[in-house]
């Protein structure tokens, strides 16, 4: 029996039971499936397998019990078959009507099957190959972090690493704090993914000393810490990296004091700007203001159009920032963002931490 369980928004990974039956009107001749390798340079493939495939599939996953059941609504509508050679590891992930998947159930499944595989199984890298007319499962994986890393005939390749996956989880709900350490506090709580320490003016020493006392609070709650402007501070209290504005060093230095191993992020309000921050090293990109903000004075306020460009344009994941908060959130979905980055809708309010988890509820559901 496979031990492990995984719970989605919608759908629950489980092992199989004795009780399970496909619904076999559900298993059609175009159900559509991905396979995923990790741990190496194993290709996998994505196809279009009959019905008797799928029959027998799911036979196997309920007599074998070595991998899990796609469970929607209280039925079986899928499986995620598991094998092991060597030092690779893969799954297959199997829906057998294809409609679900553009009712996004296939994006959900995979971003579960990366979850086992970088948190559970520890791999280093997860990486498919998909048909390159196959826009919608390019989109689907697009969304789910993976990146372009080449093609082979009629094969699009993807693969997304272990620090990508981190990187893009931490991301979803980016809090920038000015300091207050009971604001802080109360927004970890809450379930802030990540935090930036932004503050204007102080001295190095009083800097320094505030930027250790907040990292003691993120590390207690395993939270990254980011200073903006930086890199040296982050540095010297060992932060999980920094963040650069437009105006605020130049980030090749930065990247170069950082090291490959810690985060660098960069504001970018255009394409250009975009493109430049990813090629002169960036992690991320932070792009905005997407609602305006009164965090800063100089932020123009972008168009969602603009926006979905700068998303689309780069590998790097991209976070929207300026004036976001619980009643405008939801305007972003479908823009391609990975997570938000927010100031005033989290510390400004009176209850900082349940206002933190409605946003971090709110944010899981528009990604």
């Amino acid at each position: 029996m496979q031990k492990y369980r995984l719970a989605g928004k919608r759908v629950i990974l489980r092992g199989p039971k004795r009780g399970d039956i496909a619904d076999r009107q559900a298993i059609g001749r175009h159900a559509e499936f991905v396979r995923m390798c990790g741990g190496g340079d194993m290709s996998a493939g994505a196809s279009h397998p009959p019905r008797a495939f799928w029959r027998k599939w799911y036979r196997n996953i309920r007599r074998k019990r070595h991998g899990f059941i796609i469970e929607y609504e209280g039925r079986c509508v899928g499986t995620v078959k598991l094998r092991s050679s060597g030092k690779n590891k893969s799954f297959s992930i199997g829906i057998f009507d294809p409609t679900l998947w553009s009712q996004g159930l296939g994006t959900e499944v995979t971003r579960l099957m990366l979850r086992y595989g970088f948190e559970t199984l520890d791999l280093e890298k997860i990486a498919l190959k998909v048909l390159n007319y196959n826009t919608r499962g390019i989109r689907c994986y697009e969304k789910c972090g993976f990146s372009y890393v080449g093609k082979q005939d009629e094969d699009i390749r993807m693969a997304i690493t272990k620090r990508e996956y981190t990187l893009r989880r931490d991301l979803l709900l980016y809090a920038i704090s000015d300091g207050n350490l009971d604001a802080i506090e109360a927004a970890l709580r809450g379930g802030a993914t990540m935090l930036q320490l932004r503050t204007k003016g102080l001295p190095d020493d009083e800097l320094l000393a505030l930027a250790r006392s907040v990292k003691s609070i993120t590390d207690s709650h395993g939270v990254p810490l980011i200073i903006n402007d930086r890199a040296d501070i982050a540095i010297q209290i060992d932060a999980a990296g920094a963040h650069l504005g437009l105006d605020d060093g130049d980030l090749r230095a930065a990247r170069a004091l950082l090291g490959p191993g810690k985060i660098l992020g960069a504001t970018a309000r255009t394409v250009e700007q975009t493109l430049a921050a990813q090629a002169a090293g960036a992690d991320y990109l932070g792009s905005g203001a997407v609602f305006g903000t009164s965090t800063k004075a100089d932020a123009v306020p972008m168009t969602l159009e603009l926006f979905r460009e700068i998303c689309s344009s780069v590998k790097n994941p991209v976070v929207a920032i300026g004036g976001i908060d619980r009643t405008n959130i939801a305007r972003l979905k479908g823009c391609g963002m990975a997570g938000f980055a927010i100031s005033s809708g989290i510390f400004s309010e009176k209850d900082i931490e349940g206002a933190t988890k409605e946003l971090r509820k709110e944010a899981q559901h528009v990604l």
